[in-house]
């Protein structure tokens, strides 16, 4: 009788062991499943991003002569007036630090739009695409608040510099404490980038630059 007991407790035992083993492997295959699904989730979100990042505008600059590109972030703008969150309500503050405000907008930011409404409520209009230096939408972003940076040869004296402006239609703001080095006037955005590049290119000037705003990033 007691063989029968035993035997029956073992067929049991077995009995609930399949049962938790079987519990267990359908467990760990949910969670197998479960993590499948999550990593093949992010690889599609990766891919998307980086679909997204590849299409990514991209200009040209110079910095002391040397050709730099940087890539446009079509969803961002930067503010220098503080005049964009009044006319965009929706927009979405991102960072904020050097005189700068990042603002996220919904679909691509039309700066062209956004100029004219601010300009029809009187506030200064001193917004600026933002841009990536990393071509992956990643990295320091970079904006244009105006104004050119531009260097002359040791030789040309102020005199000089003021006469090359007069003819350019150029508006000088002060010369900077290093080098032969002079702040040129401009609007803030694309116009500055491409009176820096245009005046580079001219080959009247040693170097000219954007005034950029840089993003400080953190180590």
């Amino acid at each position: 009788m007691f063989d029968v007991m035993r035997n029956g407790a073992r067929r049991a035992s077995g009995l609930a062991g399949a049962v938790a083993r079987t519990a267990s492997v359908g467990l760990i295959g949910t969670l197998m499943l479960g993590n499948a699904a999550c990593a093949a989730g992010l690889e599609k979100n990766h891919s998307e991003a980086a679909r997204a990042a590849a299409n990514l505008s991209e200009y040209t600059w110079y910095d002391g002569g040397q050709e730099r590109r940087v890539y446009l972030a079509p969803q961002l703008v930067a503010d220098f007036a503080g005049g964009v969150k009044s006319a965009r309500p929706e927009a979405r503050e991102i960072h904020a630090r050097g005189g700068a405000v990042l603002y996220e907008l919904e679909g691509e930011s039309d700066l062209g739009s956004l100029r004219s409404t601010l300009g029809a409520r009187g506030v200064d209009a001193a917004v600026s695409p933002v841009f990536y230096d990393d071509g992956a939408g990643a990295g320091r972003r970079r904006a244009l608040p105006g104004n050119v940076v531009v260097e002359f040869a040791a030789e040309r004296g102020a005199e000089t510099v003021s006469a090359w402006a007069e003819e350019e239609g150029l508006t000088i703001l002060r010369k900077l404490s290093f080098g032969n080095y002079y702040l040129v006037q401009s609007p803030a955005g694309l116009a500055s980038l491409d009176l820096a590049n245009r005046l580079q290119q001219s080959g009247a000037v040693r170097s000219a630059q954007p005034n950029w705003w840089t993003e400080v990033v953190t180590r």
